[in-house]
């Protein structure tokens, strides 16, 4: 666990205000920490499961089910596990990298990072395959980080693999930034956009998501595959009808 000692450097315990610099370093580190996120907006009484004051009632639930992806979701999901021991979760993990452990009840699946690949696809399918099938009694719980967009891929018809790893190298190279990449990824991934909520639908999703982009725009974290992509356009008649409501027009 981080402390104020941890930032202590030679330079900061001769500065003038160096303690007070630790401090708000600790301080800074501690509020975006994974575990301590989760666990400041999942808590539990009985089986009642409060998601950031929302009540989910777990004895009427159906399949409950997690799915880690991230950077941090090895991090994010160890809390939510250990919260719901009892009833025997189970899910997915996609992080970066092998973790040392495995998690009882999930299935971990790395994937590549940060231009995908041949193991991004793959998570990409175990993804699609854990939440078919859902109904309107189970909860996904998704556990969204950094990197995800890379770590799982599911190419759009027409799309493949070889593309997206040219038009995310060529992307990276020219110094675009993560909103502009994710932004053309959601066109060309069935799972970003939305498109894991679309899926798990009609069954109930949540989704913790911790952000690492600028303005925290929830379609860009992850590429979004439980936000809708605002830069959807669509041929509608801008007159104000329900048509409209789908998409942004022109």
């Amino acid at each position: 666990m981080l402390t104020t000692r941890s930032f202590l450097t030679h330079t900061l315990s001769h500065h003038p205000q160096g303690q007070a610099v630790t401090r708000i370093l600790a301080a800074a580190i501690h509020a975006v920490e994974p575990q301590a996120a989760v666990r400041r907006f999942f808590q539990r009484q009985g089986y009642t499961l409060l998601i950031n004051g929302q009540e989910y009632y777990l004895d009427k639930m159906g399949r409950i089910l997690l799915l880690g992806l991230g950077k941090a979701s090895l991090a994010m999901t160890l809390p939510l596990a250990d919260l719901l021991a009892d009833l025997s979760p189970r899910g997915l993990l996609i992080p970066k990298q092998t973790p040392l452990h495995a998690l009882s009840g999930f299935d971990i699946q790395p994937g590549g990072h940060p231009v995908p690949d041949a193991n991004s696809v793959l998570a990409g399918e175990k993804a699609i395959q854990l939440v078919q099938g859902l109904n309107e009694n189970d909860l996904l719980i998704c556990l969204i980080s950094g990197g995800g967009s890379a770590l799982m891929s599911a190419p759009r018809s027409g799309t493949t693999l070889s593309d997206l790893r040219e038009l995310t190298s060529a992307l990276l190279a020219c110094g675009a930034r993560i909103d502009e990449i994710n932004t053309l990824r959601r066109h060309l991934d069935q799972l970003k956009g939305g498109g894991l909520a679309r899926l798990a639908f009609p069954a109930k999703v949540v989704s913790l998501i911790l952000s690492d982009v600028v303005g925290n725009p929830l379609e860009a974290i992850a590429s979004g595959p439980t936000a809708p992509d605002p830069k959807i356009w669509v041929a509608a008649d801008c007159s104000g009808r329900d048509s409209c409501r789908i998409g942004k027009c022109p």
